[in-house]
């Protein structure tokens, strides 16, 4: 039952178009592809302190432009002829898909979690395909499902991680294309996790994170989950907006104002006078997949802000509590621990959840 409830929290965070809400990231970045033989080619770098662009734009505060700018309205007409192009697109990437298959709905709602502006939504689809969903304003494909994607699978695995790594690289190229993919290393961010190594489900998976200033987007990536014991893809989600629209919305400095040491002291010193405590026993997190990052935050109800401001830069911590390391069942490599989120130019404390118990939150 144990494993059964891990497998089931790993699901719920990493679901959500891949909304992996909370991805689990392996230690370091990789800027080449891995061999079958466990080797990698290209070269890794450490990811707690991103290397920062030094001639990256200088620091703004003025109002960036609206989403709406880059996602526009369109009339029917267009989009019946959207719908087809993106039939168009899915047999390119799925050729085995039947075409009659394919019933594109038109999705005008939006909210912050799943649908942050208009898509077209394929449900359904032939070949062992859940759903697919299309951005029209790129033909982009934005999420794909398995119909076994969330299954259970016994059994050994029949390929090696590494195998599943370049095999993710090959999917994400085929949708992506050529142009994208050879960003990676650049302006681009490739990061594997082994999943089946901590939560035996069989899963891989890829992220491919955008950068600005030399510092990633905690959200604008794209995502592929691999299944070691089925051998296929089995999830891809893209949650990038529009590139230009990023550009945006990202003016201010790449470089904190507020060191992680400093904003370590910032956490300890708020739980310090609210507690009125001396040992508030918080040990920091700096192993495997988590680690101190350093992000844009980009979460949809900024990006797709109707009141737009430019994204903050932040510092992700994450800890455990005592009271969190004392608790029946608790396992350091496998459990999640809490994170504090700070402005890493003013050091406000944006999140702190301290056992249980939200004491800030100013995230939307």
């Amino acid at each position: 039952m144990k494993n059964q409830s891990r497998y089931l929290s790993y699901l719920l965070m990493t679901a959500g178009i891949l909304l992996i809400l909370l991805s689990f990231f392996g230690g370091c970045t990789t800027t080449g592809s891995v061999q079958d033989d466990g080797s990698q080619s290209g070269t890794t770098v450490p990811t707690e302190t991103p290397e920062i662009n030094r001639s990256y734009q200088p620091e703004s505060s003025s109002s960036p432009v609206s989403w709406r700018d880059y996602y526009p309205e369109y009339d029917e007409q267009t989009k019946s002829e959207l719908i087809e192009e993106a039939k168009d697109e899915i047999q390119r990437v799925f050729p085995n898909v039947e075409r009659d298959s394919l019933e594109g709905v038109w999705n005008d709602e939006t909210d912050f979690i799943i649908d942050p502006y208009p898509n077209i939504k394929f449900n359904n689809v032939t070949n062992g395909i859940r759903y697919i969903w299309i951005d029209p304003t790129s033909n982009r494909i934005i999420n794909y499902n398995s119909k076994r994607y969330s299954t259970s699978m016994s059994g050994p695995n029949v390929v090696s991680f590494n195998t599943a790594v370049n095999k993710s690289l090959n999917f994400a190229r085929e949708i992506l294309g050529d142009e994208f993919m050879n960003r990676i290393g650049d302006d681009l961010v490739l990061e594997s996790n082994n999943v089946d190594s901590y939560l035996y489900t069989g899963d891989a998976a890829i992220y491919i994170y955008e950068t600005c200033g030399g510092v990633k987007y905690e959200r604008s990536y794209v995502s592929v989950s691999y299944n070691l014991r089925a051998g296929e893809v089995q999830a891809y989600g893209d949650n990038r907006a529009n590139k230009n629209l990023l550009t945006e919305l990202t003016t201010l400095s790449p470089e904190p104002d507020i060191t992680l040491d400093m904003a370590k002291e910032i956490f300890e010193s708020k739980l310090k006078e609210q507690y009125g405590l001396d040992d508030i026993g918080i040990e920091y997190v700096d192993k495997d997949r988590f680690y101190p990052s350093l992000y844009w935050l980009d979460r949809y109800s900024y990006v797709y802000s109707e009141n737009p401001v430019p994204l903050k830069l932040i510092w992700e911590i994450p800890y455990t509590t005592e009271i969190q390391r004392s608790e029946d069942g608790y396992d350091e490599d496998i459990d999640a621990p809490k994170e504090v989120i700070i402005d890493a130019h003013t050091g406000e404390i944006l999140l702190l959840t301290y056992n249980d118990e939200l004491l800030i939150c100013e995230i939307e």
